[in-house]
């Protein structure tokens, strides 16, 4: 019976020791995980807060010239996209029942016949010949390069900056493109005219879209938008600090 109980009292101590042992183990074990993850959530922290205090540099660092130009370039790319402009051919498309007159916004206006029965059809004139100068869709074979600003493969195209999109664009696109450099060179060259005249940017952009849609510049846009768009720069060239080189 001494023996046996000399035994038993053995084995429970082994046991004990093995239940301690598998205890502090778990526990060991839990602790690692615990300062791993620790370790882990102080690491994500850090890096966070790196990644919040860098994005927080980049928004300082913007200002509201940048923010205007990259809402301007969202628009671009939207205006562009959907193959918008200011044109009111939709008159003429009306005039021949098309079901389908392209219109995004707005209402055609007769009154713009300057444009829809001048300009953009001697746009779709240039188009149709292939850019070419004389005009082979008509009996009289006229010379397109005196009546307006077209595309035409002549020594001209290095000076019609704003028509390059025809040679490498479908028309549509071309066109809108067209539009839509004639506005961004306008809102820009503006824009920095008062930024040279001592004003704060906001100011300045303000200034630039007010003069954007007064009446005069709306009612002759797509007439003289081109020589209104360049107009500023003249005028960027002249008051600028530095004479250009």
């Amino acid at each position: 019976m001494t023996i046996a109980a000399i035994n038993i009292g053995n084995i429970t101590k082994l046991l004990g020791e093995i239940i301690d042992n598998i205890v502090v183990e778990k526990l060991r074990k839990l602790l690692l995980l615990r300062k791993t993850i620790i370790h882990n959530a102080i690491t994500n922290l850090i890096t966070n807060q790196k990644l919040l205090f860098r994005i927080i540099v980049i928004f300082k660092k913007i200002t509201i010239t940048n923010l205007a130009l990259f809402l301007l370039l969202l628009y671009g790319i939207f205006y562009i996209g959907n193959k918008l402009s200011p044109s009111s051919y939709g008159v003429v498309l009306e005039m021949i029942g098309a079901k389908n007159d392209g219109l995004f916004f707005g209402k055609p206006r007769q009154i713009r016949s300057d444009e829809w029965a001048v300009q953009t059809a001697f746009v779709k004139i240039a188009v149709n010949n292939n850019f070419e100068r004389y005009n082979k869709s008509s009996i009289y074979k006229e010379d397109l390069r005196p009546i307006s600003s077209l595309p035409i493969k002549d020594w001209s195209i290095p000076f019609k900056p704003l028509l390059l999109g025809f040679y490498f664009l479908p028309p549509d696109y071309a066109y809108s493109l067209y539009y839509f450099l004639i506005m961004a060179l306008y809102l820009v060259g503006y824009t920095i005219f008062f930024r040279k005249l001592g004003t704060s940017g906001d100011i300045a952009i303000g200034f630039s879209l007010l003069v954007y849609f007064s009446s005069f510049v709306q009612n002759w846009w797509t007439a003289i938008g081109p020589i209104l768009s360049f107009f500023p720069w003249i005028y960027v060239v002249i008051i600028s600090e530095k004479p250009l080189k």
